[in-house]
């Protein structure tokens, strides 16, 4: 749903590191996208109840309330939007059966981290057509 205004696509990027975060921001916005940060996943479902996002990056591994579970929510409550997540962590080999299992169930992308900035854009564009 891109924003009609500006006819920018919107992305809301879940990340509770900051560097990551503007990272992030500061890139996709030279692509051409309207970038909106939630610092945590209760802030991002206040967010995408409020606001229509046409993609969204999600860290799994956050304090309080998880990727995983803000990705269950939103295939509760916004579908479509859960049809567009992208999920990010750390190495793919500390992560743990159950994050493995999950991630093999959603059949959405996961970017690595540490990613390149290409590796960003890339699956952003991928994933957002």
């Amino acid at each position: 749903m891109a924003d009609a205004a500006s006819g920018k696509r919107k992305i809301l990027v879940v990340e509770d590191e900051i560097v990551i975060s503007n990272i992030c921001c500061i890139v996709l916005e030279a692509e051409g996208f309207d970038v909106n940060t939630a610092p945590d996943c209760r802030t991002a479902q206040k967010m995408i109840d409020e606001t229509e996002f046409d993609l969204c990056l999600i860290d799994l591994m956050m304090p309080e309330m998880n990727g995983m579970q803000l990705y269950q929510w939103m295939l509760e409550t916004h579908p479509e939007l859960a049809d567009k997540a992208i999920f990010s962590t750390g190495s793919i080999i500390e992560i743990e059966e159950t994050v493995k299992d999950f991630l093999q169930k959603s059949g959405r992308p996961i970017l690595l981290k540490p990613f390149s900035l290409d590796e960003l854009v890339n699956i952003i564009w991928e994933t957002s057509q």
